[in-house]
């Protein structure tokens, strides 16, 4: 607040070097009063209309107001907001004067980042205060183009900057943290959009690739052409008109060929195990059961599976085996007895893996594992329904996507050989195929391969 010198009264509405609130205060000031410099405190008696002793002191106090000036970022922007009209119009209408700003924007913006972000807090502070420019820059957010465009920057930033991908991430488990029901709304619409723009499935296929398997687009679209489009097993496509799919090593994680779908989950089903696959040939290789023909398990035979052989079945053992019959009937032609004369056969382990049976099933075959399952029945899918034998869930599944087909089997073995290690010769696969140890006899039953 400034004062009358002379009688102390209030003399702010008046210009800011008055010193009097009045002529008669003036006129009755004392002869010998001292006045102060602002900055040094020296006398100013002598000039009572000044403010300072000298230039030192008046050029100190400009630069003192130039720095609490630049103190306030707001300054900034508003100077920005008031340049020569002649300028903005030249950076509107030059490009090249545009390029060399925007150039020498962006590496001051590198060189000091706190800075710019305090320009940029400033200057947004400063604009949204205005409701028309709210109301604008919320209705161009909402805009393709602009979204288009960010999205593209934000990507590349994702892959070069990673404080930026960092930030992005925590930001990301953050919000679903808080709004659970953000993620929900995003994997609905990431579906229907996956499943209506094409444009949009080959990126998310690009990235899938590029993330799992460090497969870019490039280097996918290389391999397809050399593959003429062809599944690198049974030399054909899919079905259903999908791409081919990328098959890797489980244990080494390398990149091997392209596969269709149905030799990819095969050779997965089988443990990309050529030996297993091999096995597989000199199975479906053997003679096939007509269903008359299988023979039935004698009672006192089945009774040894039991723990205890003397006692007898009781009345729910006796209602399982009625309904599990009446299934195998349905579905296969042969009933409870000859299943279990097939068990016995195969030493009650798959005929091509030599192993127990691990998948898990749920009730019906459905929900999360409950119960181990029981063997296959393994059949040749005409109207005979021929049987050929009993195999675990991998194995019968396994066998399905190859189509039952030998020499896919053979081909799909002789492709997991070389990216092994190993080199395929012509006759290595019957060697392998007659190397590999038949099913021994059981409880004096005579074996048919």
């Amino acid at each position: 607040m400034n004062s009358c010198i002379v009688c102390g009264v209030d003399i702010s509405h008046r210009r800011s070097k008055a010193r009097y609130c009045s002529e008669e205060c003036k006129k009755s000031k004392p002869t010998n009063m001292e006045w102060g410099c602002a900055v040094c405190g020296g006398d100013l008696s002598h000039r009572p209309r000044a403010k300072y002793c000298g230039d030192e002191c008046a050029k100190s106090a400009q630069q003192q107001q130039k720095r609490q000036w630049r103190a306030d970022p707001l300054n900034h922007e508003r100077e920005r907001l008031s340049r020569n009209e002649s300028q903005n119009a030249k950076y509107r209408d030059d490009p090249v004067y545009r390029e060399e700003r925007k150039a020498a924007s962006k590496d001051y913006r590198i060189r000091n980042p706190e800075i710019a972000r305090a320009k940029d807090k400033a200057r947004w502070n400063l604009k949204s205060q205005d409701p028309n420019w709210v109301k604008q820059n919320r209705a161009r957010k909402r805009t393709s183009h602009y979204r288009a465009r960010r999205n593209t920057t934000n990507r590349a930033r994702m892959a070069t900057d990673p404080s930026f991908r960092s930030r992005e991430l925590a930001r990301l488990v953050l919000r679903m943290a808080v709004y659970p029901e953000y993620k929900v709304m995003s994997q609905k619409k990431h579906k229907e959009k996956y499943n209506s723009s094409p444009e949009y499935r080959e990126i998310q296929k690009d990235y899938h690739r590029k993330w799992k398997f460090g497969l870019t687009p490039g280097e996918y679209a290389k391999k397809f052409s050399e593959q003429r489009g062809l599944c690198a097993i049974c030399k054909g496509t899919n079905q259903d008109g999908r791409t081919l799919m990328v098959d890797h090593s489980h244990q080494s994680q390398q990149v091997r060929d392209l596969l269709c779908v149905n030799c990819n989950l095969g050779i997965g089903k089988v443990g990309e195990n050529s030996q297993r696959m091999l096995a597989a040939v000199d199975y479906l290789n053997r003679a096939a059961w007509e269903v008359k023909d299988v023979p039935r398990m004698q009672y006192d035979q089945m009774l040894a599976g039991f723990q205890s052989p003397r006692r007898r079945l009781t009345i729910q053992d006796q209602k399982s085996r009625r309904s599990r019959s009446a299934g195998l009937k349905k579905n296969y032609g042969i009933d409870i007895d000859q299943y279990e004369w097939l068990l016995a056969k195969g030493e009650r382990v798959c005929w091509i893996c030599r192993k127990r049976e691990t998948a898990k099933l749920g009730r019906n075959g459905k929900g999360k594992g409950r119960r181990v399952s029981a063997l296959n029945v393994d059949h040749i899918h005409d109207a005979t329904k021929r049987i050929r034998g009993l195999l675990c869930y991998n194995c019968n599944t396994g066998i399905g996507y190859f189509q039952h087909d030998i020499e896919i089997l053979k081909t799909a073995a002789a492709y997991l050989v070389q990216w092994n290690g190993g080199s395929v010769q012509p006759n290595l696969l019957d060697k392998l195929a007659h190397g590999r140890p038949s099913l021994a006899v059981h409880g004096g039953i005579e074996a048919r391969f």
